[in-house]
């Protein structure tokens, strides 16, 4: 019976040492890693305000009856028809005819 009380004093002592090591301390904390770039972000911001661009100018020249953007309006993020803003020739209406015939407006 004693050999029981000592056995199980040496296992709860080496339970309490074993726990006090460094080795199963918890780990250290991992430094966060060093900014190489900060470009991603730029182009995303750039990507929506082209888009925003492109709308707000097919808006504008269509609102104002001058017609669809031309392509290089378009590739330009519609800066080129804000440049070349010199009162383009203004596009006739295309009839759609109806096939009821008092829809016909043209």
């Amino acid at each position: 019976m004693k050999e029981r009380k000592i056995v199980a004093a040496a296992l709860a002592a080496a339970l309490v040492f074993a726990t006090a090591t460094p080795s199963m301390a918890a780990p250290a904390p991992i430094p966060p890693a060093p900014v190489t770039h900060a470009g991603g972000a730029g182009v995303v911001w750039g990507i929506f305000g082209c888009t925003a661009g492109i709308i707000g100018t097919a808006m504008a020249k269509s609102a104002r009856g001058y017609g669809e953007l031309t392509p290089p309006e378009a590739w330009t993020c519609g800066i080129l028809y804000w440049v070349n803003y010199n009162k383009p020739t203004r596009v006739a209406h295309k009839c759609i005819p109806n096939a009821l015939p008092e829809r016909n407006w043209c």
